[in-house]
């Protein structure tokens, strides 16, 4: 569903204080402390408020905000919300206000109006679905309008500065439309009480926190984008990308008796992880008040210098709210004005705080004004008290750690490139046919350097961050195939036989060239078992879910699915995330039959859950378009009661593809590239992600060879997949480790034939890095090693097989013939790799450390030597050969 800061932070609405007797949270938006002193009432001032938010919902577009409609809506199952804020609403003679609403049309002739009292912490984003359970007591109720009256309704106020309405009627099925902005638009008029010590014995300050009626960031790389609808506002004040923030506040007059003493800017940074900053961020006030929310652009940005206000600098905590003392001549003569402040910063490093559509008040940014009295005397009248509001208390946020701030990057499209299919078994049992996904091309890059020291430091204490690392599964290739044992199952005799299945993968010398471990057979449960297994092997490589390939909504695959959200279940702290493949079967059913499916899934406890809200994930998801996917998320919402949060996962994670999947998602990810350069040259997708308010998910590979299209990525020994990871620390919000077990694509990285536990030890070292923001200690000593079984060169000996190229999805980096070493050292020790005879030695210092030889015919082997004493001697299970049955891109691994 679309992006809530709120969710992620793990607020619990229910907990909060209902100030108005609602089930929304009051929080006001203008609150008076305790300074309206107890009187005697007589005559008043007339007051008309305009409200500082208005919108409605419809029951018929649960997920639709309406902020940008001309007009207000109301039937039985629509409402109305409306929002005041305004000192006179706490000084109302009586405590009572009329409501005036102008009517544009209205077809109802029976029924009534009814105004209940709402809690204040919703913003103009509200949408059907969000306010379910929105209720309150009744405080006002009227006749059903004629089309063109003015409708006047008496409602009792509470005290309080704010003041929420939700409005409906009790039986009009056809919409009655009011008026929204304008003269025309609604309106409280209130009678204040005045009393002699509202005019003479004031002696408390009155404190007012006025929250902005519009707030846009804008961006100096996109000056024709509008971003007022996202819920973070960012500030950058150097480089090529600049950033501002505008917002427009509402000032309230000074109330009577009093003048303006102080001003405070306050401002809460998000828990995205380039929210924090070290630079100084700036706040000015401007006249100029003309620009509106959703069409603010940088290139119609008021630039005006304005007046100094306020600066806050080292805001270096996430989710963290932070107060900027301000200048009280700033806003002189603006009193009972609207105002703009402009925020803008004084480096590189950008600022990344929530905006109003966070959707809670106190969260919001805020101006917070101290009005002190000007005068005392004796009150000459009995008083009589005047109720104040509760105060809603603001949850302690859970800390996170500051990763480094990036920046945002020129637009770079990415072509996407043609997906390449799984083959379906012929012999019993049968594993479904499915699409399996590709990669992104990159252009060609230059060869990658042959030593790549990287020392570590261990973190004193580390703390998780809230990253999340997830594992793409892939149904077709479990643990077991057949329940057989591992050197005659299916695996061995139809999927690894240049002959099997009964010679239909000849063409390519076989399906794969990799297989998981084998694993001795079991009972009936066998599937399921083995499930479980893998979810802990996943869970003891730091992995905290799967994402779950669904292809089909029958068969096979699907069953071995919904096994798997039940071993997730039965295993305990491990999550499963529906991941459905555009390029399935699944694609081509009705967004309601494909929400009734995932429903099906989203009812076990194995379910990943964020903010209360299920994550669901997709492959290649322009391929349906934005529309397709937002109907299956509006389904399982409306029609199967699952709220969601989508996350679009990208072939091409372009511009277009972000901006049009924005409004409904969560969070965007892609299927990333393969080779070293082709990482580093991507462009900065997470800070893209950012600026439109979501998450992002970095896919991680160690590499990609694929035999039924006898292409593969130059990865570079594990240096692409080190890339990855380095790439995923400088901004991303999750990690997908592209995959835990697609041996069709040699992507897998769970227990195989090929690497043993190589690449899941890794997994573990780098995915605690990824959550904890500092490299884990090292307090054994690693080694591994990587090699392919022939070179690039050689050909496969069995005739009628083309020859492998390296230009999977266009990245054509040169092929690379080397061992690489990748070590973990407590201490500095001496690393001896052999390729063939040919040896070479490292004296390499403590920490991590990645060095290469050439790759040669014959045995390979490293040694690991301290002090003079052998700490580990290590064979590879295979020979290096220059006469292979077939070709094999893929890299084998072993060490320990």
């Amino acid at each position: 569903m679309k992006n809530k800061l709120l969710a992620n932070i793990g607020l619990s609405l229910a907990l909060v204080t209902v100030a108005l007797g609602g089930a929304l949270p009051s929080t006001a938006s203008t609150v008076a402390s305790a300074s309206v002193p107890a009187a005697t009432t007589t005559a008043g001032t007339d007051v008309t408020v305009r409200p500082t938010t208005a919108t409605w919902t419809s029951a018929a577009r649960p997920r639709a905000s309406h902020q940008g409609s001309r007009y207000l809506a109301v039937t039985h199952r629509n409402a109305t919300y409306l929002k005041f804020s305004d000192p006179a609403l706490a000084r109302a003679a009586s405590g009572r206000a009329t409501l005036e609403l102008k009517v544009v049309s209205s077809s109802a002739r029976s029924g009534s109006i009814r105004v209940q009292s709402v809690g204040s912490g919703w913003s103009s984003r509200l949408t059907h679905r969000s306010a379910r359970g929105f209720s309150g007591r009744v405080v006002g109720t009227g006749p059903t309008p004629r089309s063109g009256a003015t409708l006047a309704v008496p409602v009792r106020l509470t005290g309080s500065a704010t003041v929420a309405l939700k409005i409906t009627h009790s039986s009009a099925v056809r919409r009655i439309l009011f008026a929204k902005s304008g003269q025309s638009g609604p309106r409280l008029r209130v009678t204040t009480a005045r009393t002699a010590a509202v005019e003479s014995t004031r002696t408390s300050p009155v404190v007012s926190t006025i929250v902005p009626s519009a707030d846009a960031m804008v961006a100096s790389l996109s000056p024709s984008q509008n971003y007022g609808s996202q819920d973070q506002l960012s500030s950058r004040g150097s480089g090529t990308s600049l950033l501002e923030s505008y917002l427009r506040f509402t000032l309230p007059s000074a109330p009577s008796g009093t003048t303006l003493t102080g001003v405070t800017m306050q401002v809460r940074t998000s828990n995205d992880s380039t929210a924090a900053s070290r630079d100084t961020t700036r706040f000015a006030v401007l006249d100029n008040t003309g620009w509106t929310e959703t069409g603010l652009t940088w290139a119609n940005r008021p630039t005006a210098t304005g007046a100094a206000l306020a600066s806050l600098a080292n805001t270096t905590a996430l989710n963290t709210l932070y107060r900027a003392t301000g200048s009280v001549t700033s806003l002189s003569g603006k009193l009972g004005k609207p105002v703009t402040v402009r925020m803008t910063g004084s480096g590189l490093d950008n600022i990344r705080v929530l905006s109003r559509e966070v959707g809670y008040t106190p969260y919001m940014p805020a101006l917070v004004l101290t009005f002190s009295p000007t005068t005392t005397a004796t009150p000459t009248a009995t008083p009589t008290p005047t109720p104040t509001p509760t105060p809603t208390p603001t949850p302690t946020p859970t800390p996170t750690t500051a990763p480094v701030a990036v920046s945002v990057p020129a637009p770079s499209p990415t072509a996407a490139p043609s997906p390449t299919a799984s083959p379906t078994p012929t012999a019993s049992p049968s594993p479904t046919a499915s699409p399996t996904p590709t990669t992104s091309p990159s252009p060609t890059a230059s060869p990658s350097p042959t030593t790549a020291p990287a020392p570590t430091t261990p973190p004193a204490e580390p703390q998780e961050s809230g990253r999340r690392v997830f594992a793409h599964y892939f149904p077709p290739y479990p643990v077991s195939l057949d329940n057989q044992t591992w050197t005659s199952d299916y695996y061995a005799r139809n999927y690894l036989s240049v002959l099997g299945e009964g010679g239909k993968h000849a063409a390519y010398g076989g399906l794969l060239r990799d297989r998981p471990l084998g694993v001795t057979p079991g009972g009936s449960d066998y599937k399921i078992a083995n499930l479980r297994t893998e979810v802990r092997q996943a869970k003891a490589a730091g992995i905290d879910g799967f994402t779950l390939n669904i292809m089909g909504a029958s068969g096979s695959n699907w069953d071995a699915g919904v096994n798997l959200m039940k071993a997730a279940r039965d295993v305990g702290g491990f999550t499963v995330v529906p991941n459905v493949d555009a390029n399935g079967g699944i694609a081509t059913l009705t967004p309601d039959a494909v929400a009734a499916k995932l429903a099906e899934l989203y009812t076990y406890s194995s379910a990943e859950k964020v903010g209360g809200e299920f994550l669901l994930s997709s492959f290649y998801a322009e391929k349906k378009g934005a529309a397709w996917w937002d109907q299956v998320v509006t389904a399982l919402e409306a029609k199967f009661q699952v709220p969601v949060k989508f996350m679009a996962v990208f072939l091409n994670a372009s511009d277009t593809n972000m901006k049009a999947f924005a409004p409904f998602s969560y969070g965007f990810s892609n299927w990333g590239v393969r080779t070293p350069d082709s990482v580093e040259r991507a462009p900065d997708y997470a800070s893209k992600a950012h600026v439109l308010g979501r998450r992002w998910m970095e896919p991680v590979a160690f590499q990609d060879a694929r035999p039924k299209s006898l292409t593969f990525a130059e990865a570079g020994n594990s240096e692409a997949f080190r890339a990855m990871w380095s790439r995923a620390r400088r901004g991303a919000d999750m990690v997908q480790v592209v995959t835990w077990n697609d041996y069709s694509e040699s992507t897998q990285i769970n227990p195989s034939m090929a690497h043993g536990h190589v690449l899941t030890d890794l997994t573990k070292y780098y995915s605690s890095w990824f959550k904890t923001g500092a490299a884990p200690a090292i307090t054994e000593d690693h080694v591994f090693v990587t090699h392919r079984v022939h070179r690039f060169s050689v050909l496969g000996t069995t005739l009628g097989i083309n020859a492998w190229t390296n230009t999977l999805g266009g990245m054509s980096k040169p092929p690379r013939d080397t061992v690489e070493g990748l070590v973990f050292l407590k201490q500095p020790a001496t690393l001896k790799l052999v390729s063939g005879g040919s040896a070479q030695s490292f004296s390499l210092p403590a920490g991590s450390s990645a060095v290469t030889i050439p790759l040669r015919d014959g045995e390979v082997r490293a040694t690991l030597v301290r002090d003079g004493a052998t700490v580990m001697d290590l064979t590879s299970n295979r020979d290096v050969t220059a006469l292979p049955l077939v070709q094999d891109f893929q890299y084998w691994a072993f060490g320990r």
